[in-house]
């Protein structure tokens, strides 16, 4: 096999199989680290060691699963297809459908197996590292945006690898036996939304970053406000056990805060409620992160350890801590995904709407041409309707397959005229060989009969008929045999303008009678490639004969001859009483004839001595018009 075979002549099934996993093991380490990094850079509401867990997963534990299942998977069910390519798979009516379904198989396996790695990765996340539940949501929503660019890539590269198991399914013989199961339509809507989806997806976390910080920055003033508040309160009250603080906090607490008085080292005096529910009851309850409050000062710090809160401290006049912890503001978020939600639903909805439109302007085309080429294989010489022409890619394969339909016809055209002509002349010629004896028998007798009976007797003008009729129909017997007669090889090329003087020079001898005016105008050094002259001179003194006798009286034949392109056209022209329309369609037919006691045989053999040569001839002609055929041949 030379190096320039193209790749279905060169392939193997580990070749393929080695493809596939390498156009897999490249889309997804790159696709999941960039998406790693993007999330890393973009996670900042994350503690230290929540953000080191999540690069581990990103660039560590997710490109590792993901090249056992999703690149070890579909490598070897791809090998198992392609080796049964190579064996004898004609019987298969299915086999086409499925190398076609097995890059939307992968496709498949690429979405869910990225949502799952993801899901697992948030999963993670949230029990050991203890990460916010909208961290560890934002996680799966990149699972699902992975899953998706993974997807529609794959689909995409895979198809070049599974060309070669294609060609060679059809090399065998092997088609498809199911109408498509993935219609350009639908390839273009889930291009879109996957676009779509990916867009909202980064920007709806960048945003939702933001928001979350907005909330907390919320939550924070608020608490400030509601401690200087009750700081004020608790010189009035004054605090001095944890009776009177727990007493005091219960009249304070509010519904979506957990209150609490630490000591000045850090003991929990009271708290409301008395039982704070979790993630509160696990931080006070922590003695490290009571300590971490205690050395808060009056400040502010957020906690992000299974659900963020906002911590906030504030000093009693005993020396004790009054600590407030809050979540998020939640009417922040609620107001972000209000306003939010309407703008993804409007980026999806017009994704569809404009995937609608280019898949109907596409694949309507597309859809025609394949109902016209499916018409048109089932029967060529059916026109239908006009396809309409587009301004791209889709209108030139229209418009090269609107040639092609008019090549094929004409190319039909031509072998059934050649099929036709060769039945006729086949039949002619047989009749021809079953009369000629016979008309040697009659014509000899007959010339005998008048040399013996001599000119002065009363049966000598009839028997001159009968030798002339006959003399006729062994002329047209002649021309019948040259319709089947095999073409002789011609090699050398000519001078066209000797061959038409010889022509008009052996026609004016013939009819001198008539006084025929044949003039020639023709270039000296105008030739034309392989000709055989004999027969070349024989078309031109068969037109000049039939302009001859198409009138009683004088005619005068003109013939042009000059170079067009790679062609010499040479026009042969009376003035006549020209061809009626019914017979002009017909003149070139055997036996078609239009003037009296004409054979109807001359111009069939002129055209195929002119179609032996590479060339056209036509006429032109109309009732008291001049009649014109026009000859063009191969020129040198």
């Amino acid at each position: 096999m030379s190096e320039q075979s193209p790749v279905w002549e060169t392939w193997t099934p580990q070749g393929v199989a080695a493809r596939a996993a390498g156009i897999q093991a490249a889309l997804l380490v790159a696709l999941w680290m960039v998406l790693g990094y993007w999330n890393a850079r973009h996670s900042w509401l994350l503690e230290f060691s929540q953000q080191r867990m999540l690069r581990i997963f990103f660039w560590r534990e997710l490109p590792i699963l993901g090249l056992i299942l999703l690149v070890a998977l579909p490598a070897m069910s791809l090998y198992r297809l392609a080796d049964e390519a190579t064996l004898d798979v004609e019987h298969e009516a299915g086999f086409v459908d499925r190398i076609l379904g097995w890059p939307r198989a992968v496709a498949v396996l690429d979405m869910v197996g990225s949502v799952v790695f993801f899901f697992l990765g948030a999963l993670q996340l949230r029990v050991v590292a203890q990460a916010p539940a909208l961290e560890a949501s934002k996680i799966i929503v990149f699972g699902f945006l992975a899953g998706v660019l993974f997807g529609v890539a794959s689909y995409l590269l895979l198809q070049p690898v599974i060309a070669p198991l294609l060609v060679s399914a059809a090399r065998r013989g092997v088609s498809r036996s199911r109408p498509p199961a993935f219609p350009l339509t639908q390839k273009i809507i889930v291009a879109c939304l996957a676009i779509a989806f990916v867009v909202t997806g980064l920007v709806g976390q960048i945003a939702l970053s933001w928001a979350q910080r907005f909330a907390e920055a919320r939550s924070e003033e608020r608490s400030r406000d509601r401690l200087r508040l009750l700081v004020a309160d608790a010189i009035v009250q004054h605090l001095h056990d944890a009776a009177s603080c727990r007493a005091w906090l219960e009249r304070a607490g509010g519904k979506e805060e957990t209150l609490a008085v630490l000591s000045s080292s850090g003991l929990l005096v009271a708290s409301w409620p008395a039982k704070p529910a979790m993630p509160d009851g696990g931080f006070l309850a922590s003695e490290d992160w009571r300590e971490a409050a205690a050395k808060l000062g009056a400040s502010t710090m957020v906690t992000r350890r299974n659900d963020t809160r906002v911590v906030t401290s504030a000093m009693l006049p005993n020396g004790w801590r009054l600590v407030s912890l809050v979540p998020p503001d939640p009417v922040v978020l609620r107001a972000f995904l209000a306003s939010v939600l309407p703008i993804c639903f409007e980026i999806v909805a017009l994704s569809l709407l404009v995937a609608w439109a280019v898949g109907r302007g596409l694949s309507r085309p597309v859809r025609d041409l394949e109902a016209r080429t499916r018409k048109f294989g089932e029967d060529p010489l059916v026109r239908g309707a006009a396809l309409p022409a587009t301004d791209d890619e889709i209108g030139r394969l229209i418009d090269s397959f609107r040639r092609m339909e008019e090549e094929v016809r004409t190319v039909q055209g031509q072998l059934r005229e050649s099929e036709r002509r060769a039945a006729i002349a086949e039949l002619l010629a047989g009749v021809a060989h079953e009369v000629r004896n016979p008309l040697f028998g009659i014509t000899s007798t007959a010339a005998a009969l008048e040399a013996e009976i001599g000119e002065g007797s009363k049966f000598a003008p009839h028997l001159a008929i009968i030798r002339k009729e006959g003399e006729r129909l062994a002329r047209m017997i002649e021309e019948m045999l040259a319709l089947q007669r095999a073409p002789r090889r011609a090699t050398a090329r000519v001078t066209i303008l000797p061959i038409i003087d010889r022509a008009a020079a052996g026609v004016r001898a013939r009819f001198g009678a008539r006084s025929p005016d044949i003039s020639v105008d023709a270039p000296f050094d105008l030739e034309i490639a392989d000709a055989d002259p004999e027969r070349v001179e024989s078309v031109f003194s068969n037109l000049f004969e039939n302009a001859v006798l198409s009138s009683p009286s004088p005619v005068r034949v003109s013939c042009r001859a000059r170079r067009e392109g790679s062609f010499a056209a040479i026009a042969v022209e009376d003035d006549g009483p020209g061809l009626p329309v019914s017979m002009r369609d017909r003149i070139f037919e055997p036996f078609v004839t239009s003037r009296p006691g004409g054979t109807g045989v001359g111009l069939a053999v002129s055209r195929q001595i002119v179609l032996e040569h590479g060339g056209t001839i036509e006429v032109t002609s109309a009732p008291d018009d001049p009649t014109a055929f026009t000859i063009r041949l191969p020129a040198v």
